[in-house]
């Protein structure tokens, strides 16, 4: 690099300074793009795995209520009628109760899919 006497403006006089700033900075920003990858796949696997077990436990939560709904229905000798009443009220309002959550996780999933299609 010289200075032009002239005006006093640094003059390049190679173009190899840029060219490492661009690669040096071009580096960063794939560097930048792979823990950003490795961070959304983690996060894929947490919620993913998350979403399973919910999934596994609404499953056997119906079913739970499903035999003993079976059960009032049946009303048979020995079985206490009352509690089994209130088992399957308490359940049913448990499945209440993950339903909406499930909608809280529908409107978050719905925010990022808003904000995937503005980037």
């Amino acid at each position: 690099m010289f200075i032009n006497k002239s005006n006093s403006l640094p003059v390049l006089t190679e173009s190899s300074d840029f060219r490492k700033e661009y690669e040096s900075i071009d580096d960063d920003i794939d560097d930048a793009l792979r823990i950003l990858r490795r961070l959304h796949e983690r996060e894929y696997i947490i919620a993913e795995d998350t979403l399973n077990k919910h999934r596994r436990y609404l499953n056997n939560m119906l079913e739970q209520l499903e035999k003993e709904r079976k059960k009032v229905a049946h009303d048979l000798p020995g079985n206490d009628t009352d509690t089994l009443m209130n088992n399957v009220l308490d359940m049913m309002e448990q499945v209440k109760q993950e339903k909406r959550k499930m909608k809280e996780m529908e409107k978050v999933k719905n925010g990022l899919e808003k904000f995937q299609k503005m980037s």
